[in-house]
């Protein structure tokens, strides 16, 4: 009757060696001190990444009232995401959440079961290291796709208040029914969908990117015709930051999974490669989330160079993750990070304080 998953987000193996990723100075700051650079795990490492060989997932917490579960009409699902360290001897150590959706007990219930688990711990030349792990845990009910009538009353009022222009109050609306923590997820995900069609009109492009995240750690609807209308949405706006990468991969996952690719999206992403080819360097937007967006922002990157420019505020930490490769590095405005060309898929994460904004600079001819 319940159906429970667990993702593993960025599990990385600490490895301290010197990385063939280079930071390099960038003019004219090149005497500045420049970010140490840790390599957490490549495929030429000698390596082992840890495996869970004792613990089961996650029971079903029990709810106010009923037992986590009273009816089809009426239930509560969560999306738990969290980084733990492992231990030499395989034991769970320290822990942060870095997202919650839902209610706090499905974040006990997750904490409290990661707790127990049992690792065979990371190895680096033959010898078990510590290692830095994140997993996501989804707690979701098997046949469980409906909404209360109370929902269904603040979708509908608000999609008409958006037709009649009366953004900011269906805005208003969605957000005061998205604070109740005891939604379920397909309740959550057209609530929040709503939300972005509002960002999309303000343009406010950031934030409609965050809320189109959201709904992706909630999966996006099966039926063809509502994936494609989410994945226009996603394109459209990783295209209003600058986002190359993503608009590139988005373009392949619709593609990959046989959707309708209208000829305009087709044509944006390949001037936006044209562009972005022809320039020198080109820019993206980016600011770091609330905390229940798990003040990360990540971004696929499209050129092997980058560096990170005008910071407003604090940006603690960043990751480059790419298919077979992990790099950990401080950050700094007076360097340029410069990926291997072999390296494949890489994405990048960067930690802070939320709303914290920043640009980050791809550059195609270095």
């Amino acid at each position: 009757m319940q159906r429970l998953f667990a993702r593993h987000l960025i599990a990385v193996c600490v490895a301290l060696a010197i990385s063939p990723l280079q930071a390099q100075p960038s003019p004219p700051s090149g005497d500045s001190a420049l970010p140490s650079l840790k390599e957490l795990c490549t495929a030429s490492c000698p390596s082992t990444e840890p495996k869970r060989i004792y613990g089961e997932l996650p029971a079903f917490p029990k709810g106010p009232g009923f037992e986590g579960f009273d009816s089809y009409e009426h239930y509560t699902e969560a999306v738990v995401d969290l980084d733990f360290m492992i231990g030499t001897d395989g034991h769970v150590g320290s822990m942060m959440v870095k997202r919650l959706i839902g209610p706090p007990r499905f974040l006990a219930t997750a904490q409290d079961t990661v707790k127990t688990w049992i690792y065979a711990p990371a190895t680096e030349n033959g010898q078990p290291v510590e290692s830095d792990h994140s997993l996501r845990i989804v707690f979701s009910y098997l046949g469980g796709k409906g909404a209360t009538d109370d929902v269904l009353e603040t979708y509908h009022a608000a999609f008409q208040q958006i037709k009649s222009g009366r953004l900011d109050e269906a805005d208003k609306q969605l957000q005061a029914k998205l604070a109740d923590p005891e939604l379920n997820l397909y309740e959550r995900a057209h609530l929040l969908d709503l939300r972005a069609v509002i960002a999309l009109q303000h343009k406010d492009y950031l934030t409609a990117r965050h809320i189109l995240d959201m709904e992706r750690v909630m999966e996006p609807s099966p039926d063809k015709k509502t994936k494609g209308a989410f994945y226009t949405k996603y394109l459209q706006v990783n295209a209003a930051i600058g986002d190359v990468g993503d608009v590139v991969s988005t373009l392949h996952t619709m593609r990959d999974e046989k959707l309708d690719v209208p000829e305009q999206l087709v044509k944006l992403a390949d001037d936006m490669k044209a562009q972005a080819d022809k320039a020198p360097a080109f820019k993206m937007s980016g600011d770091i989330p609330d905390p229940t967006d798990g003040n990360v922002f990540e971004a696929a990157l499209y050129a092997k160079a980058f560096s990170i420019q005008n910071i407003n505020g604090l940006l603690s930490k960043l990751f480059i993750s790419c298919k077979n490769h992990a790099v950990e590095s401080a950050v700094t405005e007076k360097a340029e990070w410069h990926v291997p060309k072999s390296w494949e898929q890489c994405k990048i994460f960067l930690e802070g304080a939320a709303g914290t904004t920043f640009q980050v600079v791809q550059i195609t001819q270095p």
